[in-house]
C-alpha cells in the first residue's frame, strides 16, 4: 500500500485499516490424484447361511421301473418286466428279451430294494400282496408279504446280495384277492457297496538325486581268452 498524507483538522477523527483486500478469482485446475492410501482392517465375518438339502448317493447304483401298470393274475407268481430305467451306473446287462427282466450284477457287493404299489380292486380287498426279490431267477434273497390295508404300497426287504461271478437278479409278485388285480407300478433299486474300482495308475514320480560314488573299487576282471598278433612290419 503507497504513504498517503491526509491533514486532519482539530476534533476530527480518522479509521485505520490495514490488510488488502483480496478478490475471489477463478476456479483453477483440478489437482493430480493422491497415492492410493493403506488398505482398511477387513470386516467382521458375515453369519453361516442355511444348511443345504441333504446329499443323494446314486453315482453306483442301478434304478428299474414297471414304466406302466400290469394286470396279475390271482395266486399267480408273475415275473416283472420294468421297461423304465431311471440311472444305470453299474453297468449291469439288463435283459429284456423274455417275458420278464433280468438284471445281470458284476462280481460284488449289493444292496437290493423293490416295491409294489398295487391298484385297489373294485371289490373288497381280500388276501395278502406279495414282492420277491430272486437271485439266480430261483433263489430269493429277499420277500416281503403284507395283508390288505388302506395302503397298497409293498416294499421288498432290502437285502444285501454277494456276487462272486455274476448272478441274475429279477422281481416276482403275487397276490390272493380272488380275481385280477392291477400292478401299478414297482420299482428294483440296485446299490453297489464296498469299494469301488481300481483307478488308473498315476503318473512317475521325479527321479531322486544322484547316489554318492562307491569308495570299494569293483572285483578285478578274467581273462578268458587271448589272440596273438603277427609283428608286421619291413
Amino acid at each position: 500500500m503507497s504513504n498517503q498524507v491526509i491533514r486532519l483538522i482539530t476534533g476530527d477523527t480518522i479509521e485505520v485499516r490495514t490488510g488488502a483486500i483480496q478478490g475471489i478469482g477463478p476456479e483453477g485446475p483440478q489437482g493430480e490424484v493422491g497415492p492410493m492410501g493403506p488398505q482398511g482392517a477387513q470386516g467382521d465375518t458375515g453369519a453361516t447361511g442355511a444348511t443345504g438339502p441333504m446329499g443323494l448317493v446314486g453315482d453306483y447304483g442301478t434304478i428299474l421301473t414297471l414304466g406302466g401298470a400290469i394286470s396279475v393274475a390271482d395266486n399267480t407268481p408273475t415275473k416283472l418286466k420294468f421297461l423304465s430305467t431311471v440311472l444305470d451306473h453299474i453297468s449291469g446287462a439288463i435283459d429284456n428279451s423274455g417275458a420278464s427282466t433280468k438284471l445281470l450284477l458284476p462280481a460284488g457287493n449289493y444292496f437290493v430294494s423293490g416295491w409294489a404299489a398295487w391298484a385297489q380292486p373294485s371289490g373288497t380287498a381280500v388276501g395278502y400282496r406279495e414282492i420277491d426279490l430272486q437271485y439266480n431267477t430261483t433263489s430269493v434273497a429277499g420277500s416281503c408279504q403284507a395283508p390288505v390295508a388302506k395302503t397298497m404300497k409293498v416294499g421288498g426287504a432290502t437285502v444285501l446280495v454277494s456276487v462272486g461271478t455274476s448272478a441274475w437278479l429279477d422281481v416276482t409278485v403275487t397276490h390272493t384277492q380272488g380275481s385280477a388285480l392291477s400292478l401299478a407300478d414297482a420299482r428294483l433299486a440296485v446299490c453297489a457297496v464296498g469299494p469301488g474300482p481300481v483307478g488308473p495308475v498315476g503318473p512317475a514320480g521325479p527321479a531322486g538325486p544322484e547316489g554318492p560314488a562307491s569308495t570299494v573299487p569293483g572285483p578285478a576282471g578274467t581273462l578268458s581268452a587271448t589272440t596273438t598278433f603277427a609283428d608286421l612290419g619291413g
